[in-house]
């Protein structure tokens, strides 16, 4: 008998290169940890995981691998000090997914992993995904993107670190896949950015749960996430994100707020001197103490 101890394991996005559009998909699966509970068998987890059809796609079955990971990787993969392997999946012959805790803040395990892997021949690339502008701790950080050449291998990091006093959880996805590698897109460069979608850190003490993506585009996107919190106040809320715009480069055009809502126009110039605006509300939740929903939409301006 064990107890159940959740992970979140990030599924590698499918790059639709068509719309550029990339899919997360998460799983929360069982890992032992002592005798008090009942453990969701292993055959169990590896048929849930076949429910999304990734499987398809890749050519092959998933292996659930616990504790470890898997024992024939076509790459090596640097591990800092005193790093937990949580679980591994194995998707055929070329994908895998690794998940890990580190004892570590998420800025030095993001130093680590860029100086390591560039030592061994990665090149960094920007992240082709597009990005939730509310991040979900203070300390989140956006994925990291590496590639040995323009076939392959392709490496991608997601660094999350729940609390300052917390390991940094890391989920890293492999694709040695040479026909299917996105790298010859990121060495070359993409036809097109996704929007300028800046990057909101919660205070302290608060739920952020991201909601479905609501657009995004090379001219657009649209986030959206309930707040939780029992220790701010509307106002209190819609300060702290202000200054999460201002630290991100947005200039406050207009703001208005009453005891049903809050809301903000913003501007900002990028480096490649393009105009984007942004419109941000948060409300609360209808019967729901402590909940808010906020929203953040940001266009480009065009002549």
């Amino acid at each position: 008998m064990n107890k159940l101890y959740f992970l979140q394991l990030l599924i590698l996005p499918l790059l639709i290169i068509k719309s550029a559009i990339v899919i997360p998909t998460f799983l929360a699966v069982a890992e032992p940890a002592d005798n008090n509970d009942e453990m969701i068998p292993k055959q169990i987890v590896e048929r849930l995981l076949r429910l999304n059809r990734i499987d398809y796609y890749r050519g092959g079955r998933s292996q659930l691998l616990l504790g470890k990971l898997p024992d024939k990787l076509p790459v090596e993969i640097p591990q800092p000090s005193n790093t937990q392997i949580l679980a591994s999946i194995q998707r055929g012959e070329s994908y895998y997914e690794m998940v890990l805790n580190v004892p570590q803040g998420s800025a030095q395990v993001e130093s680590f992993y860029e100086n390591q892997l560039t030592q061994k021949g990665w090149k960094q690339h920007r992240s082709t995904s597009p990005k939730q502008a509310f991040a979900t701790s203070a300390t989140q950080k956006d994925d990291l993107n590496f590639c040995k050449s323009e076939k392959g291998p392709a490496l991608r990091l997601n660094l999350n670190q729940p609390a300052q006093d917390t390991p940094t959880e890391v989920s890293i996805s492999l694709d040695a896949n040479e026909s299917n590698s996105f790298c010859r897109f990121l060495s070359g460069g993409l036809p097109f950015a996704f929007a300028k979608t800046p990057t909101l850190k919660p205070p302290a003490n608060t739920k952020v749960i991201p909601k479905p993506i609501g657009g995004y585009s090379s001219e657009m996107s649209h986030s959206k996430a309930t707040l939780e919190s029992d220790e701010l106040n509307l106002e209190q809320l819609n300060q702290h994100y202000i200054s999460q715009m201002q630290q991100a480069g947005w200039t406050k055009m207009a703001d208005t707020k009453n005891n049903q809502t809050t809301f903000s126009l913003w501007t900002l110039k990028d480096k490649d001197n393009n105009i984007w605006q942004g419109m941000m509300s948060i409300k609360p939740i209808p019967n729901k103490s402590g909940q808010y929903l906020s929203n953040l939409i940001v266009m480009q301006e065009k002549f």
